[in-house]
């Protein structure tokens, strides 16, 4: 399988996690997002599909991982940086008023 493939499997395994919490009306954090994928590889008979699932919450870990790192708040100061976008930072559409 070559990497665009195992990029593809990836994103949708991280699609299927996040949908089933939509369907479910759970929060859509990353906790939630990793507790899904690690409930869906324990589930998974498929080898490939397994190994992927295993990468997926690998690479989300490590990115909390590194972004908690560098965004941590001083001393009794709150987190506030606690939400991060799924499919980057700008928005795909601009919305402007026709009158």
């Amino acid at each position: 399988m070559n990497r665009s493939e195992i990029e593809h499997l990836q994103d949708e395994i991280i699609g299927e996690a996040v949908l089933s919490i939509l369907r479910e009306n759970g929060p859509i954090n990353n906790k939630a997002v990793v507790l899904r994928l690690k409930a869906m590889e324990a589930r998974e008979p498929d080898a490939r599909k397994h190994e992927a699932i295993a990468r997926v919450i690998e690479e989300v870990n490590d990115k909390l991982t590194s972004k908690r790192g560098h965004d941590a708040p001083a001393p009794g100061e709150p987190d506030r940086n606690n939400v991060y976008p799924l499919f980057g930072d700008s928005s795909p559409f601009h919305i402007s008023k026709k009158h």
